[in-house]
């Protein structure tokens, strides 16, 4: 079976505890994402959002039930096996995950390091290709300007998108995305959604994104699923639904799922 055959992911009965079951951050949850939607989870702080998107490249593991990414059991992975699937899923961070002092290009080409034998220090250590791929990367994001420039020294919304350059450059098969406009103004956060949509699509990539901005998951997203407090209380397409309908996620008493 091909991967366009099978779903790009498929959490069924997920529940996910912290501090020896004290915490119960998702409750039996069950999710199914086709290749190349763009999903949005919405909600509140501590619903269940993060942990989600953690469970899908094992950064996090379930305290019961099963998660099958690009048609892998994702926890019967051996470490080996794991290293060469977090190649295929690539992770936005909110707080970009760069490092300050290394060129916007060398960030970018960290991506591709656990494909590589050895430590690499610096541009060239990096074969030519890589070099020029990275590049490119940079250049769609609109960057290729600041390639050589240190990623500390950029804006927050530059930053973000040296980040999706180097989600990019892992040639992944699913981006996930944490809440990945936070901590950027209204302007920048239009931009860095534009961005990561265009390349999304143009790569036929699959995405799952966290954002508690309402209108901008709405505009943004193919579909959207609302949780609350490690629940799925609606999953609907987005085209299909108001701001309105997506906002009962921040009532004190949210609808049930539908």
């Amino acid at each position: 079976m091909s991967e366009t055959d099978v779903r790009a992911v498929e959490l069924r009965g997920i529940t996910k505890q912290f501090n020896n079951g004290a915490v119960t951050a998702l409750d039996k949850i069950d999710l199914e994402v086709p290749s190349w939607q763009k999903l949005v989870l919405l909600g509140l702080s501590g619903s269940g959002k993060s942990t989600t998107l953690r469970l899908l490249n094992r950064l996090h593991e379930p305290s019961a039930g099963e998660v099958r990414v690009l048609g892998q059991d994702v926890m019967a992975m051996s470490q080996r096996e794991l290293r060469r699937f977090r190649q295929r899923v690539a992770f936005v961070f909110q707080h970009f995950n760069l490092v300050g002092r290394l060129s916007a290009i060398e960030n970018v080409l960290a991506g591709r390091l656990g494909s590589l034998r050895g430590p690499r220090s610096g541009v060239m250590m990096y074969p030519n290709r890589m070099r020029i791929e990275a590049l490119e990367q940079l250049d769609r994001v609109g960057l290729a300007d600041k390639a050589f420039q240190r990623a500390g020294t950029l804006s927050g919304g530059q930053q973000q998108r040296v980040g999706i350059a180097r989600a990019l450059f892992q040639r992944p098969s699913l981006v996930l995305a944490d809440e990945p406009v936070a901590s950027l103004d209204p302007e920048s956060s239009r931009q860095v959604m534009d961005i990561l949509r265009a390349a999304c699509e143009e790569d036929g990539l699959t995405v799952i994104c966290s954002l508690h901005q309402v209108d901008l998951a709405i505009d943004w997203a193919d579909r959207v699923v609302g949780l609350r407090n490690g629940q799925i209380v609606f999953d609907r397409m987005a085209k299909d639904m108001s701001i309105a309908d997506a906002s009962t996620i921040y009532l004190p008493e949210a609808g049930s799922a539908q």
